[in-house]
């Protein structure tokens, strides 16, 4: 069985910690799973399992890549490495956390919360630089769009606002793109992979994000490693999860024979 969580899996302890489910701070998870199901189990954070989906049978299955990394943006922001064919966990299944990612010279009290990158890149604070952006523009086509989903500005509400041309919304797209490249230019200075696929919510926004990301990503980043990595949208959406869940699994069960 393989399991793909929201969250970290600590290879020391097997246990899962996944802040966005209540109460999953230490489960022992891989446990649990192989004696209620007598099947061996292994598991994995679901940005690694997403980033092994996307070079198996995705944006890197045309020609195999060796280095890549997985971004997927919506209520957070993580990163699934894959460096040299092997997916990258780290010492207590944390490495990816780009979330944490420090894009900006001045410290908000926020950034303890969520960290640095999230606050200013994620799909919350698409809802909430549109909502900044309407009080100075009312009459973009942003807050029609809201009043007939209850009132809600959400980053579907702004994809959608921008799809139609509202300059406000492509705006505000365009400033989260910037702020996504600027992480995105640490990760391939860092890492310098052969390519890196967007997945999450904020991926359905396709170019209106990914063109001011990779101008951003450009110049913040290394020179070579910034002209050379292609940067592009997941072909898997919502399916990248399951199928690498089952890859993971294949790979485990081909090196255990």
């Amino acid at each position: 069985i393989g399991v793909g969580v929201p969250g970290a899996f600590d290879p020391v302890m097997e246990t899962v910690w996944a802040p966005n489910l209540p109460g999953w701070t230490k489960t022992p998870l891989k446990r649990l799973l192989e004696e209620s199901l007598e099947r061996p189990t292994f598991v994995e954070g679901d940005r690694n399992v997403q980033a092994l989906a996307e070079a198996w049978l995705g944006a890197g299955a045309k020609h195999p890549v060796r280095n890549l990394v997985f971004l997927t943006v919506g209520t957070g922001i993580g990163a699934g490495l894959i460096v040299e064919g092997k997916v990258v966990s780290g010492t207590r299944g944390l490495a990816g956390a780009a979330g944490w990612l420090a894009v900006s010279e001045n410290w908000l009290p926020q950034f303890e919360q969520v960290g640095c990158l999230e606050f200013l890149a994620s799909g919350p604070a698409v809802a909430r630089i549109a909502q900044k952006a309407l009080r100075k523009n009312p009459r973009s086509l942003i807050g029609d769009l809201a009043r007939t989903r209850g009132g809600r500005v959400s980053g579907e509400v702004v994809t959608e606002a921008a799809r139609h041309g509202d300059p406000t919304a492509r705006r505000v797209l365009e400033q989260i793109g910037v702020n996504l490249g600027r992480g995105v230019a640490n990760i391939v200075s860092l890492l310098n992979p052969e390519i890196i696929v967007l997945g999450g919510g904020l991926a359905s926004a396709g170019e209106l994000v990914l063109k001011p990301l990779r101008r951003a990503a450009r110049l913040w980043g290394q020179p070579l490693g910034s002209r050379q990595v292609r940067i592009v949208r997941s072909r898997l959406g919502e399916n990248a999860g399951i199928l690498g869940a089952a890859k993971y699994a294949f790979i485990h069960l081909e090196e255990k024979s």
